[in-house]
């Protein structure tokens, strides 16, 4: 009867232990494939279009209205992954063009060419995403933007 018992515990235990480490491997590699994922079709994008705006010699000046409806294109293709602080960024350069079309109609003034990210906000924001995202899957990355946050909170 004892013998019985020890299988039978035996048995019970290896399926716990076994259904346990299934169940933690799965969760990493759900986990992995959802940064990738970040990566590929949110950060990347958008990393290669304020890219575009950072001039040798002269650093980053923002980006101006046609690339921030690029990265809301981009943002919009990909709901579920844009975090809630890339939104919120976004969604202030929206303000801030919408409050000058209102006073380019209201004051019939010359539309002026808007430049949005003049204080670098949604620059770090993707490049200590775009590099936090990189160290998890175990990529190449640059520790100084992970560092970004420590110094701007």
């Amino acid at each position: 009867m004892h013998e019985w018992f020890s299988i039978l515990l035996t048995g019970v235990t290896a399926a716990i232990v076994s259904t346990a480490l299934h169940y933690f491997f799965q969760l990493k590699i759900e986990r992995r494939k959802k940064d990738e994922k970040i990566i590929r079709d949110l950060y990347g994008p958008i990393f290669n279009i304020l890219g575009e705006k950072i001039i040798i010699g002269e650093g980053y000046q923002g980006i101006d209205q046609d690339q921030l409806k690029a990265i809301r294109n981009i943002m919009d293709k990909n709901p579920f992954i844009v975090d809630r602080a890339l939104e919120e960024i976004t969604y202030n350069f929206l303000e801030k063009e919408f409050t000058n079309l209102s006073k380019l109609f209201l004051n019939q003034i010359p539309p002026i060419n808007l430049i949005f990210d003049e204080d670098r906000k949604l620059l770090e924001h993707v490049l200590f995403r775009y590099n936090e995202k990189r160290k998890a899957l175990g990529l190449p990355f640059d520790e100084a933007y992970l560092n970004i946050r420590k110094l701007h909170p």
